[in-house]
């Protein structure tokens, strides 16, 4: 059997030493260049990275397609990978604490007015009276979080230790955890447009999701509110 790590920016080949120790009898591989790429997944079983129609379709024994990603739309987006009985997993769950501290490092940018403090700073200006009017305390206000799984859990339990208020919509909505205020349905989705200071979308892009936010929706949010997604 041959694992092979396609080209990627997360240093996933760093794990190869480790699947030889565990797993002496498979072969695990990594070629850094599409080029490359196009001739090592002629021969490979299972493939860990992105990819390209045409080098999918020169793979010849291929069975497992793993994405470094949680979203799939663009493996699927593969007629032949789509139709075929290769088995597609994603990383769902894996980058949830990243995403989340990088949602919280953009709202705390937003709210804070980081841009204009750094901004200023390099230009000698010390203009505490003027930015003052223009910060947000996060305390109190309403977070809301469309997709409920393993990225919009990770972010309430950070706005939690902010003090915010927490709602959320889920397609497929479980049970409700203690550090959140509300858990609807997707029919809640106009309150949470209405309610949120702070809108945070997680969903992935699936059929379901497809323009899941629209113009009408938007319309309902504050002309405070900050969007991000």
């Amino acid at each position: 059997m041959k694992v092979l790590i396609g080209p990627n920016p997360y240093g996933l080949e760093d794990v190869i030493p480790e699947l030889k120790s565990r797993y002496p009898e498979v072969e695990s591989s990594h070629c850094s260049g599409e080029q490359e790429l196009t001739g090592a997944i002629a021969d490979a079983d299972v493939y860990l990275g992105w990819l390209q129609r045409s080098v999918f379709l020169r793979a010849k024994v291929l069975k497992w397609v793993q994405s470094p990603s949680s979203g799939v739309d663009k493996f699927l987006s593969i007629p032949e990978l789509k139709a075929g009985d290769v088995i597609l997993t994603s990383a769902v769950g894996t980058h949830a604490a990243a995403l989340a501290d990088h949602t919280f490092a953009m709202i705390l940018a937003l709210s804070r007015d980081i841009r204009s403090f750094v901004g200023y700073q390099s230009q000698h200006r010390w203009t505490k009276e003027e930015m003052r009017p223009r910060l947000r305390v996060l305390t109190g206000s309403t977070l809301g979080i469309i997709g409920f799984g393993s990225v919009g859990r990770e972010i309430a339990k950070r706005a939690r230790g902010f003090d915010m208020r927490i709602v959320a919509v889920d397609l497929l909505p479980t049970e409700k955890p203690a550090y959140i205020d509300r858990l609807d349905t997707i029919d809640g989705l106009a309150s949470l447009f209405r309610e949120s200071d702070y809108l945070v979308v997680t969903v992935p892009y699936t059929k379901a999701t497809h323009r899941m936010v629209n113009r009408e929706l938007l319309a309902m949010l504050k002309p405070s509110a900050i969007v991000i997604g």
